[in-house]
């Protein structure tokens, strides 16, 4: 039977031996190690009347650096805060069912979503690119929900709508490659029909086809890596490039 000291002498050959604690996750803790990798000196917490609580840097009395706000309602914001503001790099959650939820993750600036970043809706689209003033306005991709008929848009948008140049794929496989204008189809687009493998190459206006050509579609007009290459391309084309064709 091996003695104690036995065991000592056996665990330092093998090794030394360490202790190892369980220590409960500390939220204060890790705020206070990320203020001081991002360079803040020192950490202050402040609970503001209304039950809203700051832990993090100051300028004066203005939140102002890095830092994490909580309130009553359960949203929580954690990042860069420039004179009160939310401003910078941040990212927001938001309590729902009594769990946190990742809602945006991104750029701020004057406490508005502005710059890029990612919005996950809470019926399950998620919006990825250029903000301005809370709204989607720019170069972004929406994936929808597996309920909605559309499967996702990649292109230009304007204050919130699809405007300008971009490329709509439904669930059921078909495909428009076009311009838009307040959320509908204008000028010119082609349309692919996944069904019929044809397309519909012409003008819209409001939503609807007004003049254009049907026909066959061509072999790869139904070819994922196609499909994803047309998604994330760059392009110049604004809705004034498709009005000078007219049809009689």
């Amino acid at each position: 039977m091996m003695t104690t000291a036995l065991k000592e002498k056996a665990a330092t050959r093998e090794g030394s031996r360490k202790t190892v604690y369980n220590v409960r996750n500390n939220e204060k803790h890790h705020t206070e190690m990320r203020l001081r990798r991002a360079g803040g000196t020192s950490t202050k917490e402040f609970q503001f009347k209304g039950g809203k609580t700051y832990v993090g840097e100051w300028s004066g009395d203005t939140k102002h650096g890095y830092g994490t706000q909580t309130s009553t309602s359960g949203q929580k914001y954690e990042g860069e805060w420039n004179q009160g503001n939310r401003h910078g790099k941040g990212t927001l959650w938001m309590t729902e069912r009594g769990r946190l939820r990742k809602v945006y993750e991104g750029d701020w600036k004057n406490d508005q979503k502005d710059g890029d970043g990612i919005f996950k809706y809470r019926n399950g689209d998620t919006y990825q690119g250029t903000f301005r003033t809370n709204q989607r306005h720019g170069k972004g991709t929406m994936t929808y929900n597996e309920r909605s008929p559309i499967l996702s848009y990649a292109g230009d948008w304007v204050d919130g709508q699809r405007n300008g140049y971009g490329v709509i794929v439904l669930q059921n496989g078909d495909r428009y490659e076009g311009h838009w204008f307040e959320d509908k189809k204008e000028g010119s687009g082609h349309y692919y029909y996944y069904a019929t493998n044809k397309m519909y190459v012409g003008e819209w206006a409001d939503g609807t086809a007004k003049c254009g050509e049907y026909k066959m579609a061509p072999p790869d007009a139904f070819d994922q890596d196609e499909i994803a290459r047309l998604q994330v391309q760059e392009t110049d084309m604004r809705l004034t490039d498709c009005m000078v064709t007219t049809c009689s």
